[in-house]
């Protein structure tokens, strides 16, 4: 039995990542290793130093509006573009505004999937303070089916990200030849 095998998508138990600053990922997630008719799960947790692919970010930031929902960011916004409230449009702007710079604040940071795969927690960063969502149910009406896709998409890429090496691509630049005209900083030799 090879422990150190690459498991098969269907093997692999995602629970959940975060990133705190996006150069790495800690990672809760199980295989399943089969040895005959045995099985065995192997915890696959732990803090992965490299860069992730910018797809595995998009999809986090996908899950961005859910957060907006969960914490109620457009309420205000909305109660004062009611026609009830009879704001003026400089009082509309300013709320806009104010909305829409507390909304420019949050980062998703992770999420999360239950072990019986009915729904997910995204953890976020608010104005430089954690915020987790409540359990947010895909079977939910509104959101559900688009909040399953972005989890599933998420979990693929982490997949991607452990066992297909799909990184973040380094940008290396050749050295330049010098030009005509060029000055070229000359180096003196040590002195003996």
């Amino acid at each position: 039995m090879n422990l150190q095998a690459k498991p098969t998508e269907a093997n692999f138990k995602f629970r959940s990542i975060k990133s705190k600053s996006r150069d790495s990922l800690e990672v809760r997630a199980n295989k399943i290793v089969a040895d005959g008719s045995d099985s065995y799960t192997i915890s696959e947790d732990g803090n992965y130093p490299v860069v992730p692919h910018p797809d595995l970010f998009e999809q986090l930031d996908k899950l961005k509006p859910f957060v907006i929902s969960h914490f109620g960011m457009r309420v205000f916004e909305k109660l004062v573009n009611d026609k009830k409230f009879n704001a003026d449009k400089a009082q509309k702007k300013l709320i806009k505004d104010l909305t829409e710079e507390q909304i420019s604040t949050i980062r998703i940071t992770g999420v999360g999937i239950d072990a019986n795969q009915t729904g997910a927690i995204i953890t976020s960063v608010i104005n430089g303070e954690a915020r987790n969502t409540k359990k947010l149910y895909f079977h939910n009406s509104d959101y559900g089916a688009e909040l399953e896709d972005i989890c599933d998409a998420v979990v693929d890429e982490t997949y991607k990200y452990m066992y297909e090496e799909k990184q973040a691509q380094q940008e290396v630049k050749p050295p330049q030849e010098p030009k005509e005209g060029d000055q070229q900083r000359l180096i003196p030799e040590e002195v003996v």
